[in-house]
């Protein structure tokens, strides 16, 4: 089998492009995420999404969507799924800037969301629009900032030091404003 792409004019051969073959009953846990344009998401959540209105250069919309609830995320899947997920991720080549909501319950974020078993990771504090956030790093995770604004609960992840995931973040802005 090869892994790369025929030269440009070579003959393929028909699926080579194709998804993977899935044994019978599998199940793809997507929670039931709904790519949508930003716009038409916050017809069935009970908010209106916010999305950056500052990006480094060059950095395109490349999906969005809503889900009914968000997967389990944190170290060994310790923080529960949350109602009403919005997910937009911006693109510029390979780079990916991701931003998330969901409803928080009430409640702060109990652990880090980007956070794994056995992994090194770097965290200190951050404010986001004068409330209290954290920003993460470290070899094998995504830099990120985390944080409670009311009833959401936010996440902004992308390859920046935590002043531009800062700035990101508090660039934050309902639909239309």
């Amino acid at each position: 089998m090869t892994f790369f792409a025929p030269a440009a004019g070579s003959p393929s051969r028909a699926g080579a492009f194709a998804g993977p073959r899935l044994r019978p009953g599998f199940e793809r846990a997507d929670y039931g995420f709904r790519r949508t344009a930003p716009a038409h998401a916050s017809g069935p959540l009970s908010y209106t999404p916010l999305l950056p209105s500052r990006l480094p250069p060059g950095y395109r919309l490349a999906v969005s969507g809503w889900a009914p609830r968000s997967s389990r995320t944190g170290p060994e899947g310790s923080i529960p799924p949350r109602r009403q997920l919005f997910a937009a991720v911006y693109r510029r080549g390979l780079e990916r800037i991701d931003v998330s909501q969901r409803l928080s319950g009430g409640r702060d974020w109990p652990a880090d969301p980007f956070g794994a078993e056995c992994r090194f990771q770097f965290s200190e504090r951050a404010r986001v629009g004068g409330r209290p956030a954290f920003y993460g790093a470290g070899p094998e995770t995504t830099p990120h900032l985390y944080w409670r604004a009311g009833s959401l609960l936010h996440t902004v992840s992308g390859p920046y030091p935590k002043a531009t995931l800062v700035a990101i973040a508090e660039s934050l802005r309902p639909l239309g404003s």
